[in-house]
């Protein structure tokens, strides 16, 4: 996984160092591919929401940011949390 794949993206350098600095498999566990797509749109990032463990909403919304990653071979998405990301990278 080279960050040149992701163009280049600051975020996409630091995402790409922290999967490195801690030897995380590049493969995608549904194909075996290392062919991934950097989701990246203008300023944002995607978020998992949370919910209670009886399936209701959290209020307000809370998420938790991640770092998205789509395989270009089979479409899996890939996550990985941004604060730890970021502080780690």
């Amino acid at each position: 996984m080279a960050d040149s794949d992701w163009g280049g993206d600051p975020a996409s350098a630091k995402l790409t160092s922290f999967l490195k600095n801690r030897q995380a498999s590049t493969a995608c566990p549904s194909c075996g591919t290392d062919q991934w797509q950097f989701v990246d749109a203008a300023g944002h990032t995607g978020a998992v929401p949370l919910v209670q463990d009886d399936g209701g909403w959290v209020a307000p919304p809370a998420r938790v940011p991640v770092y998205l990653l789509i395989c270009r071979n089979c479409a899996f998405v890939r996550m990985h949390a941004k604060a730890d990301v970021d502080q780690g990278a």
